[in-house]
């Protein structure tokens, strides 16, 4: 509902405890595929575990989060 709604979904591709496919067809169901990325990374429920999974993850924050679309404004104005 809220069009502000800034978020980032990540999985692992073993992970057994979370269900990445369900997120996606959630996302899918609820007409927000579009709006919310889903990235998948080697390792299971801990991605940050995995060191395959280390650099790549911290490529895709450093992307998503200077995305214009995803970033949010300064929290301290400045003068």
């Amino acid at each position: 509902m809220n069009p502000e709604l800034r978020l980032l979904i990540i999985h692992g591709y073993e992970d057994i405890a979370t269900p990445g496919f369900q997120t996606e067809l959630d996302l899918n169901n609820a007409g927000m595929a579009s709006r919310v990325p889903v990235k998948w990374f080697e390792g299971g429920h801990m991605i940050y575990n995995t060191e395959a999974s280390r650099a790549p993850l911290k490529a895709e924050f450093d992307k998503y989060f200077d995305d214009p679309r995803y970033s949010l404004p300064p929290a301290i104005a400045s003068n």
